[in-house]
């Protein structure tokens, strides 16, 4: 896939961990399609889920649950309760990436559905910073390692730099 049209699907938003929090994040910069607040599981404090489809592919990461408050406005923010979650899954592959997953939001039904959207999770090592990366589109099997290799270049070694000083400027 080319990696013009992949970095062209690109929007990267920067959250910082809550203090007092194990998984409770806040928006810090970057672009304001999700919520204000995501919730990140890590490691095994995720909602059980049924060992069918992709669940049997890759290892699960985690997940990430997050919902638009009333004046928050967002294009995933379309119906009732705004809900905004999806399952983040490793790739053996990727193994400096969180994971990825398809971007679920809520529906006029009120049910989750795909947006086919793939978000790809960057944390540092103490996980108190994380980035996530949307490409509006590409959540398709079939584009799932490009990405998630363009991703990995595109991250190499900079991220682990990335800290936030005394005023909260990255």
């Amino acid at each position: 896939m080319n990696k013009d049209f992949i970095n062209a699907t690109r929007q990267t938003a920067i959250y910082k961990l809550k203090g007092g929090t194990k998984g409770s994040y806040y928006w810090f910069s970057g672009s304001r399609c999700l919520p204000n607040r995501i919730s990140l599981s890590i490691g095994g404090e995720y909602s059980k889920v049924q060992k069918k489809g992709r669940n049997l592919q890759d290892a699960i990461a985690g997940q990430l649950i997050s919902t638009f408050k009333v004046c928050e406005s967002s294009p995933l923010k379309m119906f009732r309760p705004y809900c905004c979650r999806t399952q983040i899954w490793q790739k053996a592959e990727y193994p400096a990436l969180f994971g990825y997953g398809t971007l679920g939001i809520t529906g006029e039904d009120g049910r989750i559905f795909d947006t086919k959207d793939l978000i790809v999770i960057r944390c540092n090592s103490n996980c108190d910073i994380v980035k996530v990366h949307i490409f509006n589109g590409l959540g398709t099997p079939d584009a799932v390692l490009d990405v998630m290799g363009f991703v990995n270049e595109l991250e190499k070694g900079e991220f682990e730099q990335v800290s936030i000083n005394q005023e909260g400027r990255l």
